[in-house]
């Protein structure tokens, strides 16, 4: 049997592909596994030679193919769909003594052409983000399985830090359960760091609202863990920017909530709120002013014009100082 694994779940993807790898060549065997990556441009041909090749001292071999170009999120590289052409012909006859894995890490909907194509000739398995509801379900779980008991608020704020995503998730129950002490609130609030989106929303909230010492607080704080991140918080902070100035518009618009939302792509009513609370009295103009000036702060960064960290702090002041 050979498998195609995509998803944006990685960490359970990768707990298949192991546990698969497992299967066919038992434990500790490292011979008889090939691994290949999309980033190191090997061609299909030299995959399925390989694939050919009797297994070395071992009965069974596993193959795997990472990301490769044709399954790529947007536009694909040239000879893509040739390499795709040569695995379909491979995966006519595959040779039995081998179980190629082709896993592909992001959002490729099954509904693709190239998806179809390879769904037909091996076993599709999906690994879909998980809900907000799911993920509070999985953690809990894992408190349970661990003993790690919580009260409500030092729950309410481990929630409040976690993005949806159980490898990072997996990190931070290692610290819990090393942590030798009760882990109240305040506990919690030292160990787990809050998502760099968090914190961004944050930023862009005291921006707006011009509270300067929230702000660069707040900044600085995020160059202690991101210094070497500039652009990054950059595009975050456009990002928020760049949302703010949209609801203003269709606020004023009269715009309905539920096409807010949509254009925004969220499906949380409490998000919009938070960002109609965030916005206060701001026009879209003011709004858009900031994005544009912010726009002109990045170009000047990438062309070694201003220095990065110092720069993004300059700017904070003088939006909080209007």
């Amino acid at each position: 049997m050979n498998y195609l694994l995509i998803g944006t779940e990685a960490y359970n993807l990768k707990n298949r592909r192991d546990s698969l790898i497992r299967e066919t060549v038992g434990e500790d065997n490292d011979l008889a596994v090939s691994f290949y990556r999309g980033v190191d441009k090997t061609e299909a041909g030299e995959i399925i030679d390989d694939c050919r090749t009797l297994p070395f001292l071992s009965e069974r071999k596993c193959v795997i193919w990472e990301n490769p170009p044709f399954l790529a999120d947007g536009r694909q590289e040239k000879g893509a769909e040739e390499q795709l052409e040569t695995l379909l012909a491979y995966l006519k006859e595959p040779n039995p003594d081998t179980t190629l894995i082709v896993s592909c890490e992001g959002s490729s909907s099954e509904r693709s052409v190239q998806v179809k194509k390879l769904s037909a000739v091996m076993k599709l398995e999906r690994f879909d983000a998980l809900s907000s509801d799911e993920f509070v379900n999985y953690v809990n779980r894992d408190l349970n399985d661990n003993g790690i008991k919580l009260d409500r608020r030092a729950a309410e704020e481990l929630f409040k830090r976690l993005p949806v995503n159980i490898e990072n998730w997996k990190h931070e129950l290692e610290k819990l359960k090393l942590y030798p002490g009760k882990l109240d609130a305040e506990v919690i609030s030292e160990l787990i760091c809050r998502p760099l989106e968090d914190n961004v929303f944050e930023l862009s909230n005291a921006v707006v609202d011009h509270r300067m010492a929230d702000a660069v607080r707040i900044y600085r704080d995020l160059m202690v863990t991101h210094k070497n991140d500039v652009s990054s918080l950059i595009g975050l902070l456009a990002n928020q920017l760049r949302t703010m100035s949209q609801v203003r518009i269709m606020m004023d618009m009269r715009t309905p909530d539920e096409q807010i939302m949509q254009s925004i792509n969220t499906k949380s009513a409490y998000r919009l709120k938070m960002v109609k609370k965030a916005i206060g009295n701001n026009t879209g103009e003011q709004l858009l002013e900031l994005l544009n000036e912010l726009s002109d702060l990045d170009q000047k960064i990438k062309s070694g014009y201003v220095d990065g960290q110092s720069g993004l702090e300059l700017f904070i002041i003088k939006a909080c100082r209007r």
